[in-house]
């Protein structure tokens, strides 16, 4: 695998970076050749001038997939990433996300592909919020900005609830071109995410750690003085939001019974397609995802459930909970298979009943309109 950097924004100019070693964009479906005129000044040229500055040697390119107005769809994003997958460029430096929820499916896919491929992605989290993705997805190193930092300095988030384990110094004076007066960045998490591609181009550089994602992952935890970093998901992380006082608005719903799991998930999958944002919970250890989150206590629905909600903008909580504990936690409507709810009685209101030849489209349906 070629060890360059791949800087996925709006465009890199070749006269900050008069070497540039590919220099395309997402145009007409595809990625081109890029025929765009870019400024020395765009967010991509001083993301690739922060990479320079501080590893001169790394070999980097420019994959354009926003506007001048700094926007973009995330299917330009999608098709830079799978374009260095598929020609193994071993670092990709994503100074942009999406809040979209229904980009997450997607967007999760491909970070896997690219993780198994061994590629590197280190994705700046969106400013002004928790989370942004790919930054707060699983096999990304997400990165905000800490005011406290300068120049190539970064450090480990203790508790990266968003899923972003990194903060890095966004202060920086570089040059954007030959002829140009030093330039200071602002306080972006953008400007954040160069010094960890930095970092990890060194480390590969100079061989003081393996390839792998894990390996280069340990060394960044080691070398902030942070020991060896822990197996995580953004969503498992809950024992900080115990202490986050909030308002129970976001509806719960919840799947009486293990057997409901696959049910709940396959909804969740329909409302992220519908661009709603669940949270997803369960009571049942044995059947867990990435992305869902282990609650032994179900008395905690009615108290951090609802801190992560807020903390990642959710619109709803999914929670798969045990028989018995439909009369203990809060919820707005519940979903039982038939046999169930007449074991456990009649006096639930907004109950949803299904069988063993469930109709999906029939539930989601009818738990919108409740909700609604």
């Amino acid at each position: 695998m070629k060890l360059e950097i791949a800087v996925i924004d709006d465009g890199v100019s070749k006269e900050t970076i008069t070497d540039l070693l590919f220099n395309l964009e997402y145009r007409d479906g595809s990625i081109r050749e890029c025929k765009s005129a870019i400024s020395c000044y765009s967010h991509g040229s001083i993301c690739s001038a922060i990479i320079r500055k501080y590893v001169p040697d790394a070999r980097v390119g420019s994959i354009r997939v926003l506007g001048s107005d700094k926007s973009g769809e995330a299917t330009a994003l999608l098709s830079a990433i799978q374009w260095c997958v598929e020609r193994d460029i071993k670092i990709l430096n994503l100074s942009l996300g999406s809040v979209e929820a229904c980009d997450i499916p997607a967007m999760s896919k491909v970070v896997k592909e690219a993780y198994n491929k061994g590629c590197i992605l280190v994705a700046a989290c969106k400013n002004g919020r928790n989370t942004s993705y790919p930054a707060s997805l699983m096999n990304v190193l997400g990165v905000r900005l800490d005011t406290s930092l300068k120049g190539f300095a970064y450090s480990v988030n203790p508790f990266p609830n968003g899923g972003v384990e990194l903060s890095a110094s966004a202060d920086h004076e570089v040059f954007l071109s030959s002829d140009a007066t030093t330039y200071n960045t602002q306080m972006f998490n953008s400007y954040a995410s160069p010094v960890i591609t930095a970092a990890v181009y060194e480390l590969l550089a100079t061989g003081k750690c393996e390839r792998s994602f894990e390996d280069v992952r340990g060394s960044l935890y080691r070398n902030a003085g942070f020991g060896t970093p822990k197996s995580i998901s953004h969503s498992r992380i809950t024992s900080h939001f115990e202490r986050i006082p909030c308002n129970n608005t976001v509806p719960i719903v919840a799947f009486v019974g293990n057997g409901a799991y696959q049910l709940m998930i396959d909804i969740a999958s329909r409302f992220l397609r519908d661009n709603y944002l669940p949270l997803i919970f369960t009571q049942y250890a044995d059947s867990l995802s990435p992305y869902c989150v282990h609650i032994n206590d179900d008395t905690l629905l009615n108290g951090f459930c609802f801190a992560m909600a807020e903390f990642y903008g959710a619109d709803l909580i999914l929670a798969c909970v045990q028989e018995d504990a439909t009369s203990r936690i809060s919820h707005d409507v519940i979903v039982i298979d038939w046999s169930l709810h007449r074991k456990i009685g009649n006096d639930i209101s907004n109950i949803i009943t299904y069988t063993d030849r469930v109709e999906q489209d029939d539930v989601y349906n009818r738990l919108t309109s409740i909700l609604t």
